[in-house]
């Protein structure tokens, strides 16, 4: 999982402002950012995620707008990771059984490597799948012109 999540991710305060965060997302061209908190080692650990639907939600829900309400109200907490060794296939049953279409990725002690969607891993699943069917056609092809047919 490490060689496929993007490691630039977006990494707010919790005491920003959702505005403040809609700004660094739309520079960024993301949909999301992930909160952290520091260890002791200095690594970044994963607590919370804000999407841009958890921003509408905030906003309709608490009826303020994007100055007057902070990254704290309104992220996700404690998100779903996904470890860096797992499989593109784990990783997607995992996103699917919690409804999610992105998350952060984490090393073995928990720090952020990451942030992997949904779409990339199902590319990685894509290109699988055609190379097996490569494999396939070739060892096809190969019995075919073992056995003498003409195709």
């Amino acid at each position: 999982m490490g060689s496929i999540c993007s490691r630039e991710v977006v990494i707010p305060q919790t005491d920003e402002s959702l505005r403040t965060a809609t700004e660094l997302m739309s520079a960024q061209g993301v949909g999301c950012v992930v909160i952290c908190d520091e260890n002791k080692q200095s690594k970044r650990i994963p607590n919370g995620m804000l999407t841009d639907r958890d921003i509408v939600m905030a906003i309709l829900h608490q009826h303020k707008g994007l100055d007057e309400l902070f990254i704290g109200e309104a992220m996700s907490r404690d998100p779903l990771v996904i470890h860096d060794t797992e499989e593109a296939d784990e990783a997607i049953e995992r996103l699917r059984a919690h409804g999610l279409r992105r998350a952060p990725v984490v090393d073995a002690p928990g720090a952020l490597v990451g942030i992997v969607p949904l779409d990339d891993l199902l590319e990685v699943i894509a290109e699988q799948l055609d190379n097996v069917v490569h494999l396939i056609r070739g060892q096809v092809k190969g019995a075919v012109a073992r056995s003498g047919v003409s195709g």
